[in-house]
């Protein structure tokens, strides 16, 4: 990171942490999964927009480094095998994050900057087993991130959130001829329908928005 973005031009300190966590997994029948997961992630040390709003040489918001923040968090994930080639994955996320300690004792018990407290997915898949379509495979998903605060004090503005969708496609060659087995083709795409939406900011007039649509063909080959 460049030192004119740096608060006294001093390199920072290395990022510590310790984690913990604990699951459980539970099987619902045939085909069908429960797992479910709480953690606590401490680190020190954390980088985040100097709350004063000291302004650099180049025109930027500094950083600093935060003193200590926490992310406690909960995970529910369900997968299911429906039969006739249909698996469904879902899966949800909320997380509790905030400062601990700092220098800045009005940033203590803040929330930390993007990082959202709730996402979401949900996915489908489907796979030709038999007929002149075995082999072949499809499926979507759809995926959400809940709004974050943008700055330090949790006080100017937030991120907003977003949902994006997903398509895939796959056939495996092996299906249709057996000298082609282990030969497979994907296309995938990624936020197909190019939704433009905000990851991260610097400030309020410095946001960066995220990838917008991503579509990729791969062969692949296992033995």
């Amino acid at each position: 990171m460049p030192l004119e973005s740096v608060l006294d031009q001093q390199p920072f300190r290395p990022t510590t942490g310790e984690q913990f966590e604990a699951g459980l997994r539970y099987q619902a029948g045939t085909g069908i999964y429960l797992t479910a997961g709480v953690f606590e992630i401490t680190q020190q040390n954390v980088q985040t927009n100097d709350p004063d709003g000291t302004i650099c040489g180049n025109g930027n918001v500094c950083l600093v480094q935060a003193g200590e923040a926490r992310i406690r968090g909960a995970e529910l994930e369900a997968r299911a095998s429906l039969g006739s080639g249909t698996t469904v994955i879902a899966s949800a996320t909320h997380l509790d994050s905030d400062v601990t300690q700092d220098t800045h004792e009005d940033l203590v018990g803040k929330s930390l900057p993007q990082v959202p407290a709730y996402m979401a997915s949900l996915f489908v898949n489907q796979r030709i087993a038999n007929g002149p379509l075995a082999g072949l495979g499809f499926g979507g998903g759809v995926r959400y991130t809940g709004k974050s605060w943008g700055d330090a004090m949790n006080a100017d503005f937030r991120i907003q959130d977003y949902t994006l969708f997903d398509l895939m496609l796959r056939y495996d060659l092996g299906e249709a001829n057996a000298a082609l087995e282990g030969i497979g083709l994907s296309l995938n795409a990624r936020n197909v329908a190019d939704t433009r939406y905000v990851v991260t900011c610097t400030s309020v007039a410095s946001c960066y928005y995220g990838q917008g649509r991503v579509v990729t063909a791969r062969v692949q080959f296992t033995w």
